[in-house]
Formats: C-alpha cells, structure tokens, sequence
C-alpha cells in the first residue's frame, strides 16, 4: 500500500494474486486494517488543507500532471506487462488503458486553472449572487479489475485537479497496477517540490493507495465507507455494491458518484449494413461484445436485428467469435484473453445451464477451454493453440471461456 507517500506492505490478512490465463500466483497483498484506513484518511485530509487553496501554487500542480505523464509515457510497456499478467486483458488493450491514464492526467491539466467560479443577478435589485466552487476535501474512491490505470485516473485526476485528497482502493485482482500509478504521481510530486522537502511532507498524502478484497463482511471497501472519515465516495463496479455503499453515504449524508454495471444494447438497422457493409457493421458489435474479455459495463451484450438481415448477421457473427485468436493475454496476436478468476467462469457455466432448463441453447460456445474441451472447441472452429490448453499446457489452469452466441 502507499500511505503518506510511504510504501507499505501492511499488516491485515495476507491474500493471494493469481495470473487468470495460467492460474499461477504472481503475488500478494493485504487487507488494509482499520487502522490503516484511518491513518490514510486521516493524512489525506492533513494534505488537503496545503494541497488546495494558495498553498499550492497552480504552476505547480499543472507541472506535477506533466510529469505524471511523463512518467507514465516512460514506463507504459512495462505498466502494460504487469496489467496484462493481473487483470487478463490482451497486451494491446493494455497498453490503450495507460494511453487513456496518460490523456486522462494531460486533460485535467489543463482544467487545473478552470475551476471558474459564476456571478449572478438576484431577484432583488442591486444584488448579485456570487459562487465560488470549492474541494469536498477527501474523496474515498474504490474500483473494479477491468480497467486497473484508465478508472485509477478517472478516479484521481479530477480530484486532485479540482483540490481534494484522495484514498483510493483497487480492485483485489489488479494491485500493483495501482501501485505502478501511484507511485509515479507522487515520484512526480516530489520532483516537482524537490526544491521545498517541507511541503512535499505536507501534500505527500494527497494521493493514498490501499489494497484489500471486496465489500462483504468486514473487509476492505465495507471498512472505508462505514468509518465516514470521507466528504465524498466515488465508485465503479457492481449495482450489488453500489447500493450497500450508496446506503453508507445516505446515513451518513455524504455525496456519492456512482458508476454502475449495466451492458449495452446494439441495434443493427439493414440502412448502415448497405452503407458499410456486413463485415463492417458485425465488426462492430464483435469489438463491444469481446473487447476486454467481454467484461465490462458497457459491453454489448444484446444485438437487434433487423429480420431481413438476421440470418446473414448470426453467419458473421458467428465466424468473427470464432477467429478470435485466444490465448495467453501477453501474446500480441491474441484477441481474447481470460476471465478474472474462477468464480466468474462459474457465472457463464450457471447461466448456461439456467437457459438450457428453459429450451435455449447457443448456436456456438457456452462451455469453458481447458484440457477436457479442447478437441470439442477445434471441432467448433475456435481459433486456438491446443497445446497450450492441453493437459499440462501453460493455459491449461486459466480461467477461460470460449465466445458464445445466443439467437432469439
């Protein structure tokens, strides 16, 4: 973990992190204790006060986000190994979630010095209305795996631009992506104040970094939104969690910016299949449906189609599923890699069964890759090494699920 600027391997019930594609451990972390979640909160808010305000000049910030850029820019291939090797996701997406970290920080550069304020006519004469917009002061975030550097940077850069303190925890699956990170903003921030060593101990706290797993029972999340020592709670991830931390901050009559799941729908007219044609539209849908692994909110889950045009769309579809190179998320020329872990290949194989108990069964896929469905999926045309998903192949433990398709 990074609390005020210090990085710490803490003390709360060690956890294990696995690599999805080989199911090998690659590490591990621990849960933040109560304590250490104070102690991070408690230092953010000191930091507050000399980070926002005119204890900070603006220059400085904005030179702060440059090298946080940078840094990032330097460091992208070796982020985008790591990211690829915790979260699963291909190597080439990857290295596009540190290019969005990276646009995300230059973006809220600029907007460092456009935090304007607004002057108004009231209703009584020779009056005015002015509104100056302040900091809440410490922002308590938490986050999903899929996007480990894009969502961190949602998370911080505006905070932190607009004058707030921030204690963020990452996903269990993904934590040294967030180390990665955080660790460069604040190598940024120091070299930036390495002429002034007493204000870099003021502001060092600004950014805290604390691990630990999910929101049941007593740990991580469920202990950062309960112990209200926040002005504002960010989240993205479930609707489940959403609302046990939206419930927290309703009682406790703190904001709450919630990003939930929720997966998209894509409407095929025939009109845009004349236009571009049928490759090109089903191109489309493919990329929203399998893009990260098919594992975030705004994936493509449902297609509308037009009858003229539906029979034409399934074949397509079908064979774009089934060139999807699958593999080992650090090869460049896979397409699609792993699920995050064990219990979510559960899920795919649950809804399977549940649908086939009512009559619906999918035109391709709907079973997991490993050593016992190899022959099965090269005789469905999925585009795959068997050898690696053989018994004793490198892939053979992932968590892996072939593309599957439903109609109707």
């Amino acid at each position: 973990m990074v609390i005020d600027g210090e990085l710490r391997p803490g003390i709360g019930q060690e956890f294990p992190v696995t690599n999805p594609a080989t199911g090998e451990m690659i590490g591990t972390a621990r849960d933040a204790t109560v304590g250490e979640i104070k102690e991070a909160c408690e230092v953010a808010r000191e930091a507050w006060q000399y980070w926002a305000f005119d204890h900070t000049p603006i220059q400085v910030k904005e030179q702060v986000f440059q090298n946080t850029w940078e840094a990032l820019n330097r460091n992208r291939y070796p982020i985008a190994w790591d990211m690829a090797e915790e979260c699963g996701k291909t190597i080439e997406e990857c290295d596009w979630d540190v290019q969005e970290a990276m646009d995300t920080y230059r973006h809220y550069m600029g907007e460092i010095s456009r935090v304007h304020g607004r002057s108004d006519q009231t209703q009584l004469k020779n009056k005015k209305r002015e509104t100056i917009r302040m900091p809440y002061g410490v922002v308590a975030c938490a986050m999903p795996f899929n996007f480990p550097l894009g969502i961190f940077s949602w998370k911080t850069g505006g905070a932190i631009a607009g004058g707030n303190a921030i204690v963020i925890k990452d996903a269990e699956q993904t934590p040294f992506s967030a180390e990665w990170a955080t660790q460069l903003f604040l190598e940024s921030l120091e070299k930036e104040l390495s002429h002034n060593s007493k204000q870099f101990k003021r502001v060092r706290g600004i950014l805290n970094l604390i691990h630990g797993r999910g929101n049941e029972g007593d740990k991580t999340g469920a202990r950062l939104a309960q112990l209200n020592l926040y002005d504002l709670f960010v989240f993205t991830g479930g609707i489940e969690t959403g609302k046990k931390i939206g419930e927290v901050c309703g009682k406790n009559l703190k904001p709450f910016h919630p990003e939930l799941g929720g997966h998209a729908g894509v409407v095929m007219l025939s009109e845009y299949v004349e236009r571009r044609g049928l490759e090109k539209a089903v191109g489309e849908v493919i990329r929203g449906a399998l893009g990260t692994n098919a594992q975030r909110c705004v994936t493509a889950r449902r297609g509308f189609v037009e009858k003229a045009i539906f029979w034409d769309t399934v074949k397509v579809h079908m064979e774009m599923a089934r060139a999807w190179k699958i593999g080992d998320p650090r090869d460049p020329v896979t397409k699609f890699g792993p699920l995050i872990e064990e219990s979510a290949v559960q899920k795919c194989e649950q809804v399977v069964e549940e649908l086939a108990q009512t009559g619906y069964y999918p035109v391709i896929g709907g079973y997991r890759l490993c050593p016992e469905t190899v022959t099965r999926a090269k005789e469905h045309g999925f585009t795959f090494d068997a050898d690696d998903f053989k018994k004793g192949g490198r892939l053979a433990k992932g968590n892996f699920f072939v593309p599957t398709v439903y109609v109707n």
